[in-house]
């Protein structure tokens, strides 16, 4: 994934992103972007971390990765960055009942 990607029109990263930082992500994110054709999308699934008024235990595990690795458990608006950042548009996350597990869809325009 830091050395080539393959064209497509779609593509899914799960439990992915949440392994690099930022700038890392953004190395992945925008090589998807280069190889990706007009229109494609891009699946993020990765646990998102609610806001304040939600309990998850994605919160406690975020605590963890943070303090002993250098991993990140990321929030939607920061996933929406990410994508902005490297060249696609955030279009929507879809929440699964009772878990911290979302999707992030980015499109190609």
């Amino acid at each position: 994934m830091f050395q080539q990607i393959p064209a497509a029109d779609a593509y899914i990263l799960k439990h992915i992103l949440h392994d690099w930082d930022d700038k890392e992500c953004l190395t992945i994110l925008c090589g998807v972007h280069v190889a990706s054709s007009s229109g494609a999308y891009l699946l993020i699934a990765e646990d998102v971390v609610p806001g304040p008024e939600t309990a998850d235990f994605s919160k406690i595990f975020e605590i963890h990765i943070i303090t002993v690795l250098t991993e990140k458990e990321r929030r939607a608006a920061e996933f929406a960055d990410l994508l902005g950042a490297s060249g696609w548009t955030f279009s929507k996350t879809w929440h699964q009942s009772g878990s911290s597990m979302a999707e992030v869809e980015g499109v190609r325009s």
